[in-house]
């Protein structure tokens, strides 16, 4: 996705073990338009909730972001990973309608990482919608084929870490990380195309009419309005007698059933 970045996108951070966890830094992050931030509260390899993690959260909540969780995963173990990252969702106090991340890591020896990142999600949805959970992936896994998006569920958001790059370099991408750092910290930014993060979710709500039509919001594209609805991208072009080029414009009826 190339987005025009002279616009106003809201930011997000991804807090992985080696983020800073002070209130300072987080108030920080807030000061300069950083306004949620997710915290990985699982990382393949280590199986307890550590105190840093708990501090991330804590301090995100006092500076008034949106918090949600996250897990960094080399997918080695997708069912077992997807219940430790419930269980301590459960135990931090993140409610069901908190976003859940993925960020599935390259692993050249490990196969079949679409099937088991499918699975991962399969067994998330046991506590929230699928709509909520959102897959991050560096942009080399999708363009050399290590994960196919389109093995996955239509409804996900996608994130692409692409960093001091001009573009997500990813056409479906609905979150961008765009760096590694946030002054010296390491710290992955994001630009939050569609407010997925940066917003509650009844704030992101439409109503879809009786007669199976959609009125077109500012930002929307083909795949965007697919996504909303669970339909086949190539379904909705045909439904629509439309190209994927075809801009959108806000307030547009589109057909979607």
């Amino acid at each position: 996705m190339t987005q025009d970045l002279n616009a106003t996108y809201n930011k997000i951070a991804w807090c992985t073990i080696i983020s800073p966890n002070s209130p300072e830094y987080f108030q920080e992050l807030k000061d300069s338009g950083v306004t949620a931030a997710i915290v990985s509260l699982l990382t393949s390899g280590s199986r307890m909730l550590s105190s840093l993690t708990i501090r991330q959260v804590q301090s995100a909540r006092a500076a008034g972001m949106l918090v949600h969780a996250g897990a960094v995963t080399s997918l080695e173990y997708p069912e077992r990973d997807a219940d430790e990252l419930m269980l301590r969702m459960r135990e931090s106090g993140f409610s069901k309608d908190r976003r859940v991340a993925i960020m599935a890591l390259s692993d050249p020896a490990l196969d079949h990482q679409t099937e088991r990142l499918r699975r991962m999600i399969t067994r998330l949805c046991h506590w929230c919608p699928v709509e909520n959970i959102d897959v991050c992936l560096e942009k080399r896994q999708v363009v050399d084929g290590d994960i196919d998006l389109g093995e996955l569920p239509a409804n996900l958001n996608l994130t692409i870490i692409n960093p001091d790059a001009l573009s997500a370099g990813v056409e479906t991408a609905g979150t961008w990380i765009y760096t590694n750092y946030f002054h010296e910290y390491p710290q992955f930014l994001a630009y939050d195309f569609y407010q997925y993060y940066s917003e509650e979710p009844a704030d992101r709500g439409y109503q879809m009419g009786l007669t199976g039509e959609y009125e077109a919001q500012s930002g929307d594209n083909w795949w965007i309005i697919a996504k909303k609805h669970g339909m086949a991208l190539l379904d909705l072009l045909e439904l629509n007698e439309a190209d994927i080029d075809d801009r959108i414009l806000p307030g547009e009826i589109i057909k979607v059933n």
